[in-house]
């Protein structure tokens, strides 16, 4: 790549700076995220159960300026702390504004209705022959790339390389095996930008498209895993779903039964982690330790409760920044070989992948979420279905395609100029970005409108 590209370059070439802007280059880019209609869609998407069901739970945006706010505090310690400016030279540097960025940036491509949404889209997308499908992070570079609206003047966000490489927590393309096959960063449309913004990194002896992820994506990673952990356990054991009381205390019933089964959830996975019976014991018996007695009872709602879950989560969420017994949770590593960049210690690792676990355990196959989740399924399957036809027709025909939400009218114009085999694909991914850009009140809106369920008014715009 040019050697002249550097860390606050954009797509666009824009300068660097601009005269009337207070602001320093990443700062642009946090508040460029922060005002997308991309990002405030978030309020309606699921992060585990759905949005509607009220304040109690996090949705995607709660979560994501969590996950952004501890992102930024990572960084600033992780910087802070670092005793030698060549361990951050060595990693490609660390910026709070970045990793903060990123994070906000990382649950844009979620689909109404989370994942299971999007396996839906990517099982449609695969039938429609686009070999690189559907994944929620491809989707939130596209998005930022793409997809979100800033100025005519190009395309997406236009934000910096630098934010761009930290928003890849996978940065490869699909593969056809393994992890790659199931996580990806990147659809095939980007590769230019992608290649531009890895290029940005320190010189890589396994080549510039190495699945090595920036140090900024490393911690905008471990913020997302602590966020989910702590906050989810915080949400479902209120929801009396996740039995906190029991563990804590240990009991040998219910240590015994979630051994078991989040072993049998590794096993139909075909993961190799496993959780072991006197690990998870001595997990509860530090959480015990954090909180305070009346967490060792079923949740009520108590004042007491609500200030011992509090203490509980902030007791974690400080340990997991900070480190523990003189350990640092995360540790740079300036090896030109080395991967991660930044180093997450074993012990906590460990210890937020076993909360992460309760929820595989305890919330996941819950009967109602799985059957919410069946219909949520149908609902995105067929708006794949309808929609695509009216792009086709709109294609084929030369049908107006009125259905077609405006924002998205320009990529369907370009598509109708230019029609052939390639351009299925096109208005298959066309589709797919159409129902990415939905919350979930309109996408059942949507569905219903155009299945006949509830027609509503036709002066009623849903999609704006």
């Amino acid at each position: 790549m040019p050697t002249s590209r550097t860390r606050s370059s954009r797509p666009s070439g824009a300068p660097a700076t601009e005269p009337w802007d207070q602001r320093a280059d990443f700062q642009r880019d946090r508040d460029r995220v922060l005002y997308s209609s991309a990002f405030r869609r978030l309020a309606d998407v699921t992060q585990v159960v759905q949005a509607v069901e009220g304040p109690v739970f996090h949705n995607r945006l709660t979560h994501s300026l969590k996950v952004a706010q501890l992102a930024r505090r990572l960084a600033e310690y992780v910087v802070g702390t670092s005793k030698e400016t060549g361990e951050l030279e060595a990693v490609g540097w660390i910026d709070p504004d970045v990793a903060e960025t990123a994070a906000l940036a990382h649950d844009l491509g979620h689909p109404p209705f989370g994942h299971i949404a999007e396996e839906a889209l990517d099982r449609c997308l695969s039938r429609a022959g686009v070999t690189d499908g559907y994944e929620g992070n491809a989707q939130s570079f596209r998005i930022v790339n793409h997809v979100a609206v800033r100025r005519g003047i190009h395309r997406g966000l236009d934000l910096t390389f630098a934010t761009l490489n930290a928003i890849l927590k996978y940065p490869w393309p699909r593969g056809h095996g393994g992890k790659q096959q199931h996580k990806w960063g990147y659809y095939f449309a980007e590769k230019e930008v992608f290649q531009a913004a890895r290029g940005v990194l320190p010189p890589d002896p396994a080549g510039l498209l190495s699945p090595r992820r920036s140090a900024e994506a490393e911690i905008m990673d471990w913020a997302d895993d602590v966020t989910y952990a702590v906050h989810d356990l915080d949400d479902f054991y209120r929801a009396g779903l996740i039995p906190l009381d029991r563990l804590l205390i240990e009991s040998p019933q219910e240590i015994e039964a979630f051994v078991y089964r989040a072993n049998s959830n590794a096993k139909a996975r075909q993961s190799e982690h496993r959780v072991d019976a006197a690990a998870a014991a001595t997990v509860f018996r530090g959480l015990r330790g954090f909180a305070g007695p009346t967490l060792e009872r079923p949740y009520r709602g108590e004042r007491s409760q609500r200030e011992d879950l509090d203490r509980l989560s902030s007791v974690l969420i400080k340990r997991y920044v900070v480190g523990v017994n003189g350990q640092p949770a995360l540790k740079l590593n300036p090896e030109m070989n080395a991967d991660p960049r930044v180093q997450v210690d074993p012990e906590l690792r460990a210890e937020v992948d076993l909360l992460k676990e309760l929820m595989g355990v305890y919330v996941y196959n819950a009967p109602a979420l799985v059957a919410q989740q069946q219909g949520q399924r149908r609902v995105i399957t067929a708006l794949f279905k309808l929609m695509l036809e009216a792009v086709n027709r709109g294609v084929e025909e030369k049908d107006d395609g009125s259905i077609v939400p405006e924002l998205f009218r320009a990529d369907f114009e370009l598509i109708r100029k230019e029609p052939g085999r390639e351009h299925a694909r096109l208005r298959a991914r066309l589709t797919a970005d159409i129902l990415a850009s939905l919350t979930e009140n309109q996408a059942l809106l949507l569905y219903q409108r155009l299945t006949g369920v509830a027609p509503g008014s036709f002066r009623n715009v849903i999609v704006y």
